[in-house]
């Protein structure tokens, strides 16, 4: 991500919550919704104007086409013979 005070690079960790082995769909969906690191980020910078609402959804549209359309060039690639592997 790149910081527009300084221009310069920066790591973003985002962490995440899936524990559907001994939590139930409810509290899964209720934990992501309150400590989602990408949910607070939005709104943080949309509160602040340097987002919108509309950015936001459009963005988020783009970034799915995108990865739609890589997944889609990568199950085209023939994958390799298996004793290339080791």
């Amino acid at each position: 991500m790149l910081n527009l005070e300084t221009n310069q690079n920066h790591m973003v960790e985002k962490g995440t919550y899936d524990s559907t082995a001994y939590r139930t769909a409810e509290e899964v969906k209720d934990c992501t919704s309150k400590d989602s690191p990408i949910e607070r980020f939005a709104k943080y910078i949309i509160g602040k104007g340097y987002w919108s609402e509309g950015e936001d959804k459009a963005w988020t549209k783009e970034a799915r086409q995108e990865v739609l359309k890589a997944f889609n060039t990568a199950e085209q690639i023939n994958k390799p013979p298996s004793k290339t592997s080791w």
